[in-house]
């Protein structure tokens, strides 16, 4: 997949120009069942524009998606800004302890209900601070198992799908057959968006 296109009609579209790093959508002739499907090592896509996140403003992802894999260390399938110049951009991924997580350089919000079973994940900031994010498997809402308090500051250029555009090593593994970005807080309207997806 050399574009993923933005179904919303604002042109935010999701473009891999490099073959290698392309996920897949076909393999083998066959349409791959579930989603766009990416390999765990070197796919990732980019968004570029801010699409109006940036600073500490509120923000809400909303994802459905399969885990292939559980062994990598991170496995980034959603990551906001370049990560330059010492700011802090969030990054969402699923790790080898079969966690879901929040990590900002230096913080996190750590969330122990992983599985490799199709999932659909809610991921809503509003405050600060990285512990200012509220976090939805299948509808339901996770408690922290571990925190690492940081503020939160996104200087946004480019968001980054399968992968996270500081590092090129945490590529996600599995498929993602939607993902919804908003610069706002969806929480009054969380349950209607995840019956939708």
């Amino acid at each position: 997949v050399e574009t993923w296109y933005d179904q919303s009609g604002n042109g935010n579209d999701a473009t891999q120009s490099v073959a290698a790093g392309q996920p897949k959508i076909v393999d083998g002739g066959s349409l791959v069942a579930g989603g766009i499907s990416s390999d765990g090592v070197d796919d990732i896509m980019n968004i570029v524009g801010s699409m109006g996140i940036t600073g500490t403003v509120s923000r809400s992802i909303f994802a459905k998606l399969t885990p292939e894999s559980n062994t990598l260390p991170d496995s980034y399938f959603f990551g906001i800004g370049d990560g330059t110049g010492g700011i802090n951009d969030p990054a969402l991924h699923y790790n080898l302890s079969a966690e879901w997580a929040v990590r900002v350089q230096g913080g996190n919000e750590i969330y122990g209900s992983g599985t490799t079973s199709e999932t659909v994940i809610s991921s809503i900031f509003n405050g600060t601070n990285v512990t200012d994010n509220k976090f939805f498997v299948n509808g339901s809402e996770i408690t922290p198992t571990s925190s690492n308090a940081i503020a939160l500051n996104t200087d946004n250029t480019t968001q980054s799908i399968f992968g996270a555009i500081t590092n090129a090593n945490v590529s996600f593994d599995g498929k993602i057959s939607t993902i919804i970005i908003y610069p706002s807080d969806q929480s009054a309207n969380r349950t209607a968006i995840e019956s939708a997806i």
